[in-house]
Formats: structure tokens, C-alpha cells, sequence
């Protein structure tokens, strides 16, 4: 159905800032490169009848890296003579009233035909208390050299 890759023109797994653009990888300085960051790691996809039209279903995806990380979701048809399906349309859920959302991970669906989605772990604010600078985070410092680079 769709392809997640670490170029620019792959649409899923695509991430993304709060304008839109592309993530890019960085340095060892914490410094964008010119080296696209999109995920190849879906950790969890759902597909979830669509009541109104039994040819018609939602297929959500968890990309669960790098962080931050998205999930996407695509409306797609079965066609009822070969069972194959089609992607009638795609977008990325958009977390950006909640902050964005780090490692989706986990998810089910539910008996009611609802999605049921988990991150990975809960980032806690309250470490970056603790710290002197960046590296001194580890295993928030890649986590946060990320948020810093794309706010800038």
C-alpha cells in the first residue's frame, strides 16, 4: 500500500515539522544536515472497517522512530472481486495541539472497530531539571537536540 523509507518523495513515514517541512538528520554537534530523516521502523498498523461502506477501510500506522515520530492515516478500498486494496487517501495525524508525539508504539483494535494506540515511553520533563547540558541527557539527548534543532 504505501512505502516508508529516508527520502523525501517516500510519503509514508515522512516526518515532519510544525510548518510542514522535511526532518532532517544531525550531527554529531547537534547541527542539521542535508540528510532527510523519514522512518522505516512501523511498529503497529490497524485496519478498521468502515461501517457506512464495507468496501471501504482506515489503516492507521505507528512509525515508532527516529523522535520525534507521526502516525499516518489512510482510507483505502478493497475491491471485492480480487481482495486487493487501493489507497484512496492519505495524511499524518496531527498532534500538534498535544506537543507532537514522540514513539508511537503499541496500538490494537478494539471490539468496537476503534483504534487503540500507545507510545513507547513517556519522556519526563522533569529530567531535563537535572541536567548540565545535552549530552549529559542520555537517553533524552538525541530526543532533545531534535526538538531544539527544529524550533529553530
Amino acid at each position: 500500500l504505501g512505502r516508508s523509507g529516508s527520502a523525501p518523495e517516500y510519503s509514508w513515514g515522512n516526518n515532519v515539522d510544525i510548518n510542514g517541512g522535511p526532518i532532517y538528520k544531525l550531527n554529531s554537534n547537534y547541527t542539521k544536515t542535508d540528510v532527510f530523516d523519514g522512518s522505516v521502523n512501523p511498529d503497529f498498523t490497524s485496519m478498521l472497517k468502515d461501517p457506512s461502506d464495507p468496501s471501504m477501510a482506515y489503516v492507521i500506522t505507528h512509525f515508532e522512530s527516529p523522535s520525534p515520530s507521526l502516525l499516518t492515516m489512510a482510507k483505502v478500498h478493497q475491491d471485492s472481486e480480487t481482495g486487493v486494496l487501493s489507497v484512496v487517501s492519505r495524511q499524518d495525524v496531527d498532534f500538534s495541539a498535544w506537543g507532537g508525539v514522540m514513539q508511537p508504539c503499541a496500538g490494537s483494535v478494539t471490539p468496537w472497530n476503534t483504534h487503540l494506540g500507545s507510545e513507547e515511553s513517556d519522556p519526563d520533563a522533569r529530567l531535563y531539571e537535572l541536567g548540565t547540558d545535552l549530552a549529559s541527557l542520555s537517553m533524552f539527548s538525541s530526543v532533545a537536540s531534535r526538538m531544539i534543532s527544529m524550533a529553530r
